[in-house]
């Protein structure tokens, strides 16, 4: 269960990235001598959120694993999950239109 706490830990990090990455972008767009810059950003903030998705699905993985082996989840473990899930996409989908609206 450690390695789930570690992996949610991974999601917010990822998605902080990403979320700075828009913030930066959004400030360069505005002067045409960084637009090149913040394209930079828009797609290393995209990459972010790839990255997301890819520890999403190893947390998945684990707590499917960790289920298989006969276990059930400790219910304070599944309300975290379900609440860092939950903010997880309303932040990543947020974070991704933004993204998206910088050229």
């Amino acid at each position: 269960m450690k390695n789930i706490a570690k992996l949610a830990d991974k999601i917010k990090s990822e998605l902080k990235d990403a979320k700075d990455d828009y913030t930066t972008a959004s400030h360069l767009i505005c002067e045409i001598e960084t637009k090149e810059l913040a394209l930079v950003y828009k797609k290393i903030g995209l990459q972010e959120l790839e990255h997301v998705m890819m520890w999403h699905g190893a947390v998945v993985k684990e707590i499917d694993k960790y289920k298989a082996m006969g276990h059930t989840v400790p219910p304070e473990m599944q309300a975290r999950y379900d609440v860092l899930h939950e903010l997880m996409i309303e932040e990543y989908s947020k974070t991704k239109a933004d993204l998206e609206k910088i050229n």
